[in-house]
């Protein structure tokens, strides 16, 4: 069952904010029913903890240019996810 694209946005933009620290608590809650609904919940959340930790500099072919490649990055994810 995919999400529909406002949740899946919704989705995005509530693991950002938990990996972050800026989450509330409703909206741990909210992701947590999200992820669920799509089944999501452990498969994007390692995904996202493994990319998170990942220092970008580490190599230069890594290094991203965030206006250029950031688009790219989030269109492949909303892929996964519908």
């Amino acid at each position: 069952m995919a999400l529909p694209m406002e949740n899946s946005d919704r989705v995005w933009v509530l693991l950002a904010k938990k990996k972050t620290g800026e989450a509330s608590g409703a909206e741990l809650l909210e992701l947590d029913r999200l992820m669920k609904q799509q089944e999501l919940r452990g498969q994007t959340s390692e995904v996202i903890d493994k990319v998170w930790e990942v220092p970008l500099d580490v190599n230069p072919e890594l290094r991203i240019d965030i206006q250029r490649d950031f688009p790219n990055f989030v269109d492949h994810f909303r892929r996964l996810t519908s």
